[in-house]
């Protein structure tokens, strides 16, 4: 069976059969331009042509939105938006490279992903050297030991994690999602996104000012730059993780959350 579809190929595909559409549209009317190809597709011009031009990487809901817009089928949609994934790792963990190992255990690749405390317990390992030690776990997540043990028996089914001689191993480095598919990794994350902002909600209640942030503002815009826009946060999201992650003596687990969304309807 043929590799893994690299992402520059892809690119290339989703280039030239964009490129073929906008050159059959202009055949049929000399008058059509890339910024009517672009209000066709609901999307914004510069961002249209970035992605012809195979400079920006698109997202699955933006992919999906162009084929949909014209009319290519459920299957073709479906193949082209699943190498997608496959190439960009959406990352839910540390999304790499799929193992067969995954595909058994599909029930419990779920609900870890729905459930923010397993990257919580997991990131929480670099704070204790990898020690094994129940009670800090529980002192730390503000959980019974009950809940850590389901935990910690839900990482180790799933692979994520090795407990040997009082010592624990994340193994997350091969971990994927993808194997449960779209439909499945989709109602996972949302429930991830609801459950972290009830975490959210609790933290402005019971975290002083110095130690969180929580802000907001409401602005005008179209719609057509939003697909930009998520590109922003994203490199923003992961720089300002590189940032807090780059020193040797870690003392806490920070979640970072940013919604992006409409305040009105169409």
């Amino acid at each position: 069976a043929p590799g893994p579809l690299k992402l520059g190929f892809l690119m290339s595909v989703l280039s030239e059969f964009l490129k073929n559409k906008l050159q059959e549209k202009q055949d049929n009317n000399s008058a059509y331009s890339m910024r009517s190809f672009a209000r066709d597709l609901n999307i914004d011009p510069s961002s249209l042509s970035k992605v012809m031009n195979g400079k920006r990487i698109p997202d699955l809901e933006l992919v999906q939105q162009i084929l949909e817009k014209l009319n290519q089928s459920p299957e073709e949609i479906e193949k082209i938006c699943s190498k997608i994934e496959q190439e960009k790792n959406i990352k839910s963990f540390k999304i790499s490279t799929p193992k067969k190992e995954y595909k058994s255990t599909p029930e419990i690749v779920f609900k870890i992903i729905s459930d923010p405390i397993h990257y919580t317990f997991l990131e929480l390992i670099k704070l204790n050297s990898g020690e094994f030690d129940t009670q800090f776990f529980t002192k730390k997540l503000k959980v019974s030991d009950e809940r850590i043990g389901e935990v910690l028996n839900n990482l180790q089914q799933a692979g994520l994690i090795k407990i040997e001689d009082d010592h624990i191993s994340d193994l997350t480095a091969g971990f994927s999602s993808h194997e449960i598919g779209l439909e499945q990794t989709n109602m996972a994350n949302k429930e991830y996104q609801k459950s972290l902002l009830e975490l959210s909600k609790e933290a402005i209640d019971e975290v002083e000012m110095e130690n969180r942030d929580h802000s907001a503002i409401v602005f005008a815009t179209n719609q057509r730059k939003i697909y930009e826009a998520k590109g922003i946060i994203k490199k923003f999201r992961q720089s300002l993780c590189d940032f807090l992650e780059d020193v040797d003596e870690k003392d806490s687990v920070y979640a970072l959350h940013v919604g992006l969304f409409p305040v009105t309807k169409k």
